[in-house]
């Protein structure tokens, strides 16, 4: 919000994001964290960081399991 980003649905456009979309979010982060398999974590990262550069939408891991895409926010004057 202080840069001017939202996160906003793809279906629809809505945003805030409702609980459920929020978690899915958050989610591919999340299974790095989990102990024995914390290499996954790297690779979901390191596959955000290929995705943010190869999609047309600059969409990582987390915008794709969720469905949403961070836009630019108009400016208010």
């Amino acid at each position: 919000m202080l840069v001017g980003l939202e996160i906003v649905q793809q279906a629809n456009g809505n945003s805030p994001l409702p609980l459920q979309t929020a978690v899915l979010r958050w989610l591919p982060f999340a299974v790095g964290n989990i102990p024995g398999i914390s290499n996954l974590g790297f690779f979901v990262m390191l596959g955000s960081l290929i995705l943010i550069f190869v999609d047309d939408y600059r969409r990582s891991v987390s915008d794709f399991v969720a469905q949403t895409y961070v836009v630019r926010k108009p400016r208010v004057s």
